[in-house]
């Protein structure tokens, strides 16, 4: 029997890895785990709003993973599969809590993203050691996006939000909301205006 260590296996694909997570390779299913677990916990975090929830929901989602692993049927599908399983948990903690919190999201730069975009504010917060009206001025524009977010429709606000809190493709995102790829385009689009809009108006 050959064995491969952690090492090798973090170069394999994901329907390699997922191949020998349902044959009980723990190690596989690790690395498999490991490889989303940043925007995965960013997903989590920014919906839920709480360390606490999102720790117990990363727990629930991770524990469906691995028990329902074996009946992925289409392995390229993982990503969009992984994201439904957090997005369906999530609902469950709103639904135990009673109330859907939303907040600002940090934007990723994406090439096929519209240029010349107002761009979501947050980007500005990356940058290191700000001047004290400046850490004023970017916590009044988190607030303003909270707010802008919040005037989305359910729909539109899961796409925001998915979009730029995973490295999800449109057409996984349609995956994961059960929507056509081009319907999500254009509720990413339209949103983009409303926030722009809503921003514009605000500022």
């Amino acid at each position: 029997m050959v064995v491969i260590d952690k090492t090798e296996l973090t170069g394999q694909s994901d329907q390699d890895l997922i191949s020998r997570a349902v044959k009980s390779d723990f190690r596989a299913f690790e690395i498999l785990v490991n490889r989303y677990s940043q925007p995965l916990w960013l997903y989590v975090f920014q919906v839920l709003q709480n360390r606490e929830d999102a720790n117990d929901t990363m727990q629930q989602i991770l524990i469906q993973v691995y028990r329902s692993l074996a009946s992925l049927k289409d392995s390229s599908r993982f990503r969009a599969w992984l994201f439904t399983i957090a997005r369906n948990k999530c609902q469950d903690q709103f639904r135990q809590k009673a109330s859907i919190p939303f907040s600002e999201i940090e934007a990723r730069h994406r090439p096929e993203d519209e240029a010349g975009d107002i761009a979501f504010p947050l980007q500005l917060v990356r940058d290191p050691a700000p001047l004290a009206d400046e850490i004023i001025e970017r916590q009044e524009t988190r607030q303003l996006l909270e707010e802008a977010i919040a005037t989305l429709p359910e729909q539109s606000r899961q796409v925001v939000l998915l979009r730029y809190t995973t490295d999800l493709s449109f057409a996984e995102i349609g995956k994961v909301l059960n929507l056509k790829e081009n319907t999500v385009k254009t509720l990413f689009q339209r949103s983009k205006s409303q926030l722009r809009f809503y921003i514009r108006q605000h500022l």
